[in-house]
């Protein structure tokens, strides 16, 4: 980092080659893993719903298995531009709100939105992700 100024009169500026990413910090990714767990359970206990509001109910389940494991996380980047930012696993659904396998948006706003989540981390982020895009669960 850099600190300076120009003049002893005004105060200096920080420049710094490092982003702060909130899902950065060993904290947050504990929070992420807890949430992603008590989602699971929840999923399994309102199994019943997934089959009148899901296009593939059956496949909640094979998500919520990967979810459980470890091998997954309920949402994760869209894919883009992901060697800059802080590793997470790979998401059932992305920063959009769609499935991972989905590219609808353009490649510079997917890129956006996952700098803008792993910025701006928080577990409501997740929830609110979740519930825009719960129909994409089951894909």
């Amino acid at each position: 980092a850099i600190v300076g100024s120009d003049s002893r009169k005004l105060a200096g500026k920080t420049l710094s080659a490092e982003q702060a990413y909130g899902i950065g910090s060993p904290h947050a990714k504990r929070f992420k893993r807890l949430f992603d767990v008590i989602a699971v359970l929840v999923m399994i206990l309102l199994f019943p719903f997934h089959f009148f509001f899901l296009k593939n109910p059956t496949g909640v389940f094979t998500n919520a298995w990967a979810v459980l494991t470890g091998r997954k996380t309920w949402v994760g980047y869209s894919g883009h531009g992901m060697d800059s930012l802080p590793l997470i696993r790979n998401g059932v659904i992305g920063t959009n709100a769609l499935p991972v396998q989905d590219k609808k948006p353009t490649e510079e706003g997917l890129a956006v939105l996952d700098e803008l989540y792993a910025k701006n981390y928080n577990v409501y982020r997740d929830l609110h992700l979740i519930s825009k895009g719960y129909r994409w669960l089951g894909t």
